[in-house]
């Protein structure tokens, strides 16, 4: 047990003396990723006219009922939340179509209140691209619907004042009109009441804020296996026999070893965590990270959870603490340790649903990713956001620790015996 403590109490100096380059290649990394969750944000944030699908209407649409329905859908009705009209040339809706700055644009023929009036089959005609995404295609058929409707509403009020008018009833002539277009209004805006649009959010209720900060988080902690490639390239094999050979067996080099690194670990993950809970209070940051039902968002101040939260991811930090070790013991020199942690992270990252949620994967691949150490962390820091226990996902971090660790003692082992 002597020998056992001050070997560990030797791990600790060397960790103490390499703490500035650990410092200065995790705030490097530190850096990177907080670029990443920076060029995310900003993405998610831009402004609603940009997040608009855009329509374009080329036409007059003065003096037509198309033009008030048109008006009052971007800016009465919920859809002016997800669609944008935009009156244009025929030229300047080619121009936009082909720089792919709208996705489909409605041609209204001239003479279109005439000929409506005078009970002629006009259509508005729509063009779009041959070839386009899924969101395009969507668009498109959501344009289809809306020129459809609004066509028909037109045709079906003029049509009734030309009935009006033949049958002699001036006095119903005027307010027909009226009449037609409230009702169609009271259908176009009585879909807010129809169908409710609910949040249910990502990953098993995680708001999409609240799935990319585990990620991010989860991230982070695999890449900051990096920053300690100093300590772990400078450890000698004769250094290892010697001690093994005076009883400080393989396991006990891998426990002392290992306890040193996760300590080092938490300090750094401690004092980033200390400041952004700083920062969060002095802005006074909420963030919507999950909702228990539908439509239930829970509004939290980060500031006053982020200290919990970390507490409550120590079982995925330690697992991959265990994980980063693993890879280290199995390299051989400072390429090799950093580029297997590096290659690590991002295909276990990528694999386990850190960059994008599961759901955007192929069944198969998301049933593979279940056994994923990575998937298994995700799963429980989403959990710990709601404040629930994941029991199984605890069990899981436990058994991939140990197995990591075992591996870690048995290629020690082997590379004693060589």
């Amino acid at each position: 047990m002597r020998g056992f403590l001050s070997y560990f109490t030797t791990q600790l100096k060397r960790y103490v003396k390499g703490l500035p380059l650990i410092i200065s290649i995790t705030v490097l990394l530190l850096g990177a990723v907080g670029l990443i969750a920076y060029s995310y944000m900003k993405e998610r944030t831009e402004s609603a006219e940009q997040n608009l699908a855009k329509i374009g209407v080329v036409g007059n649409l003065e003096g037509s009922y198309l033009g008030i329905g048109i008006s009052a859908i971007e800016s009465l009705d919920a859809s002016q939340y997800t669609i944008s009209f935009e009156e244009m040339t025929e030229e300047e809706a080619q121009d936009a179509l082909s720089k792919g700055d709208i996705p489909v644009y409605i041609i209204v023929p001239d003479n279109f209140v005439e000929d409506i009036a005078e009970g002629k089959d006009v259509k508005l005609r729509m063009v779009g691209r041959g070839t386009q995404g899924i969101g395009g295609i969507i668009i498109t058929e959501l344009a289809d619907v809306i020129s459809v409707y609004i066509n028909s509403s037109e045709t079906a009020i003029y049509a009734m004042q030309s009935y009006m008018w033949n049958k002699g009833d001036r006095e119903a002539f005027g307010s027909t009109a009226d009449t037609f277009f409230m009702l169609e209004a009271n259908n176009l805006f009585s879909r807010d009441s129809a169908l409710e649009p609910i949040l249910v959010g990502i990953g098993d209720g995680s708001t999409i804020v609240g799935y990319y900060a585990c990620g991010i988080f989860l991230l982070f902690t695999l890449l900051m296996g990096i920053s300690f490639c100093s300590v772990f390239v400078r450890r000698k094999k004769e250094v290892s026999r010697v001690l093994s050979s005076q009883g400080i067996y393989p396991w006990k080099q891998v426990a002392a070893e290992f306890v040193c690194y996760l300590l080092a670990m938490l300090l750094i993950l401690a004092v980033i965590v200390a400041i952004l809970s700083i920062a969060a209070k002095v802005l006074d940051i909420e963030l919507a990270l999950w909702s228990h039902k539908p439509g239930e968002l829970r509004w939290l101040s980060t500031a006053a959870i982020i200290w919990q939260l970390y507490f409550k991811w120590l079982p995925a930090v330690i697992m991959l603490a265990a994980l980063q070790f693993m890879i280290y013991e199995l390299a051989d020199g400072i390429v090799s340790s950093v580029l297997g942690q590096f290659l690590t992270a991002l295909a276990l990252g990528y694999a386990g649903g850190l960059f994008y949620p599961m759901s955007f994967f192929p069944i198969l691949m998301q049933r593979a990713a279940q056994v994923l150490p990575t998937k298994v962390a995700m799963d429980y820091c989403q959990s710990a956001l709601k404040w629930e226990m994941n029991g199984a996902g605890l069990a899981m971090l436990n058994i991939y620790m140990l197995i990591f660790l075992g591996i870690s003692i048995w290629v020690r082992s082997i590379k004693l015996k060589k």
